[in-house]
């Protein structure tokens, strides 16, 4: 049983689809995907993520009342709301409870297995101390800030397994007991990442981002860096409240002919492609590491990205990743560097490549979730 508390349509939309995403090895027969939402993904696009496995779609909405009702979400008056997946476990037995994330989804996870003994492994996505609690936008930002660690903290202390899926992560976790901590990294690239082999430059310089065009990850500067070297072209692939602001900069800034908007790319288009281009950057002030830029070192692209402040993220080694401040100046400092030194810029892309190919390659990374099920999992049929 996978609880999630994202919709999936949204993921299926985007072209996120993950193969074996929730069932990794095509450890099981059956799957059943609770949402904690009203969403209705279509069931064939969604297939691909269960794999092999018969797929069971089930759904436990909140309603804009949930909150109120439950005081902020307060665990105890929680408890009627999640009965009917805690029935459903009563039914159908599954061998092991799955969560994505703490959140409401985590809570559900955690009273099924109080009830029914069932394991519970439990990932991380981001660290809670990061985003809403550190950039809240508005007040539902603050108030969901000061509600979820109540049930945050249910859901990790009664799981048998947490697992980070990036070491920015683990600072925050050293509150909890470290003896049901694992790193276990996020599985992509499954359909295949085409490796660069070639780093001659043609016509243009051509740089890749990927990632949400919202405040948080603006790439405004990033555009304007390019917009001061008339050798470099732009590929943006992603949406978000800022996409239609940024096309109007481009615009202004005349390098329409050098950016190129790409709201949406298919993931296994994307890890075909990128092998294309000469260099990724990643613009964002998060505590994290994302799938884009695994699947880029995976290609073998050199990597420029952002400084954090306050934690620090050790996937970012300095023999494939330059960090840069997150400015203009920033940004056009890390290109003229790649662009300006082949022979470090190659280096950067071949170590990215040996490096991602121990450490995230799909066969690696899906098969620590394989060991990890199979060490949790309750006995019976699969």
């Amino acid at each position: 049983m996978v609880i999630v508390h994202d919709r999936v349509s949204d993921l299926l939309r985007k072209g996120e689809v993950a193969p074996r995403y929730y069932n990794p090895g095509n450890l099981f027969s059956a799957v059943h995907l609770v949402l904690t939402n009203d969403d209705a993904p279509n069931p064939l696009q969604l297939q691909t993520m269960v794999g092999d496995a018969s797929l069971h779609v089930h759904n436990l909405p909140t309603d804009p009342w949930l909150f109120l009702r439950t005081l902020g979400w307060r665990p105890v008056l929680l408890r009627p709301w999640a009965e009917p997946i805690v029935a459903l476990a009563g039914r159908i037995r599954p061998r092991l409870i799955r969560c994505h994330g703490a959140y409401l989804n985590g809570f559900v996870g955690a009273v099924v297995k109080e009830r029914h003994g069932v394991p519970l492994a439990l990932s991380l996505h981001i660290n809670p101390d990061d985003g809403l609690r550190r950039r809240p936008e508005g007040i539902m930002d603050w108030v969901a800030s000061w509600a979820l660690p109540g049930v945050e903290r249910i859901a990790i202390e009664a799981a048998d397994r947490v697992l980070p899926v990036y070491s920015p992560i683990l600072p925050y976790l050293q509150k909890f007991s470290q003896d049901r901590v694992q790193l276990a990294y996020n599985v992509v690239g499954v359909t295949g990442v085409r490796v660069k082999s070639n780093y001659e430059v043609r016509d243009r310089f051509r740089i890749i981002c990927v990632g949400r065009q919202d405040r948080h990850k603006n790439p405004e500067p990033l555009i304007r860096a390019v917009a001061t070297i008339p050798e470099c072209h732009l590929t943006l692939v992603g949406d978000g409240r800022y996409h239609d602001q940024l096309q109007r900069l481009s615009r202004s800034l005349k390098v329409n002919d050098r950016v190129d908007f790409k709201p949406s790319v298919a993931n296994s288009a994307l890890c075909q492609m990128l092998a294309d281009f000469d260099l990724f950057v990643e613009v964002s002030p998060g505590w994290e590491f994302s799938k884009a830029v695994i699947e880029a070192l995976l290609a073998g692209l050199p990597l420029v990205a952002s400084r954090r402040k306050g934690v620090e993220i050790t996937e970012f080694d300095s023999a494939y990743c330059l960090l840069v401040e997150g400015h203009e100046s920033g940004f056009r400092q890390g290109i003229l560097k790649m662009m300006g030194d082949p022979g470090f810029r190659e280096s950067c892309g071949r170590t990215a490549a040996e490096v991602a190919a121990r450490r995230w390659d799909p066969a690696v990374t899906e098969s620590v979730f394989v060991d990890i099920y199979r060490d949790l999992m309750l006995p019976g049929t699969l």
